[in-house]
């Protein structure tokens, strides 16, 4: 686990600043091309894909591709903004394939907006109804997709560790005390140095999005109303920009590091200046 405290962002990655992502692309002149165009670069050897109306060359990227190789071959030669858009935020792309970009969408060749409300989530007992993790359990049920539930329950191998991990849980008691006083309670921690209002954190899980739209942008503002920060995975729907983005300048966070191949990436991750200043 990596831990930031009063993350200065006086020295971010190139293009990564809220300016700069807004500009990007109009410095130059932006090469236009039809699906037709994209489609002949199919192959292994010359494999084009379409996110979201940009063009990006994936040649080569499918074997190093974090959620596995076969859903980047997939679209090879094809617009896969549906496929992408359901677990990564936006700017994602970019921290993988900022150099990649070859082009955008003729106008004529776009997609038509798909209207972004969901009903998945409509009919839902109200928030203050539910008390506990396994109210939770049975509302996620009810709401969340077949793979988006096959996602979060899942486990690795047998499921023994997790099923144990419950099973422990299950045996902590908090014990009450009689004619104490409760004038003042304070729950804070300090933890390397920072202060928070409470000791609960998020576990660090990758794709939230699958879960909401704003994925672990959501969490890091949830938990810094709460007085608690965010642990950001590894591989998180949104880029760790987009997420610290979200958190009040200079506020404390977690990071979960993760020893990725090939090992020039972490050494990347690890060299984000802006990050550990």
């Amino acid at each position: 686990m990596w831990f930031v405290k009063n993350c200065r962002r006086t020295h971010p990655l190139p293009g990564n600043t809220k300016k700069e992502r807004r500009s990007a692309g109009r410095t130059m002149t932006t090469k236009r091309l039809s699906l037709a165009e994209v489609a002949r670069n199919n192959r292994e050897d010359s494999a084009w894909l379409v996110v979201n109306g940009v063009v990006w060359d994936v040649t080569g990227f499918a074997d190093s591709h974090p959620g596995g190789e076969s859903i980047i071959r997939e679209y090879f030669g094809r617009d896969a903004s549906s496929s992408y858009n359901a677990v990564h935020g936006a700017g994602l792309i970019s921290k993988y394939l900022g150099e990649k970009k070859i082009g955008e969408l003729i106008e004529e060749d776009l997609p038509t907006k798909e209207d972004g409300s969901t009903t998945a989530y409509e009919g839902l007992p109200p928030l203050d109804s539910i008390l506990n993790l396994y109210d939770f359990q049975d509302v996620a049920i009810q709401a969340f997709t077949e793979r988006t539930l096959a996602y979060v329950s899942g486990a690795s191998n047998d499921s023994i560790t997790m099923a144990a991990n419950a099973d422990w849980f299950r045996r902590i008691f908090l014990c009450p005390r009689i004619l104490r006083s409760v004038k003042h309670c304070d729950t804070s921690i300090s933890i390397f140095g920072a202060k928070f209002d409470i000791p609960v954190f998020n576990a660090p899980a990758s794709l939230v999005k699958l879960v909401h739209p704003d994925g672990e942008v959501a969490i890091a503002r949830a938990t810094a109303a709460m007085g608690t920060t965010i642990i950001i995975p590894t591989m998180s729907s949104y880029s760790t920009e987009e997420i610290v983005d979200a958190l009040p300048e200079g506020y404390p966070f977690f990071f979960q590091l993760y020893a990725v191949c090939p090992i020039t990436k972490l050494f990347d991750l690890l060299g984000c200046g802006w990050l550990i200043t």
